[in-house]
């Protein structure tokens, strides 16, 4: 539902509006709240860019790998279901059971 947003729609202060002045470039990013100077704040996302940008197809190769593997499961697991086991249910109450109204009076010979 958030991909079909409209950001010209947004108004210009609004945290969902894409702005217009994005990086051309793959692996980049810009920052548009907060203190731009403080490095120790966006050295995580630094770091991840670097590790895409200098690994990018050794994960891509990874992710096929990982899509072809659950791809081939699910047609096994299509072609050959597991045979459903029979399942034993324990159960016990939660609560003792109260004894019920009146039946402690007839016990003691009370009407």
């Amino acid at each position: 539902m958030a991909g079909r947003i409209n950001s010209a729609a947004l108004p210009p202060e609004s945290s969902y509006r894409i702005p217009e002045n994005l990086p051309e470039h793959p692996g980049t990013f810009i920052i548009t709240q907060g203190d731009q100077t403080n490095h120790g704040a966006i050295s995580g996302i630094a770091a991840l860019h670097e590790i895409y940008r200098n690994d990018y197809a050794r994960l891509e190769a990874a992710y096929d790998l990982r899509e072809r593997r659950r791809i081939e499961r699910e047609a096994e697991l299509k072609a050959n279901p597991p045979v459903p086991q029979d399942v034993v249910l324990h159960y016990w109450k939660v609560q003792p059971e109260r004894p019920r109204r009146g039946y402690d009076r007839k016990e003691e010979g009370q009407p």
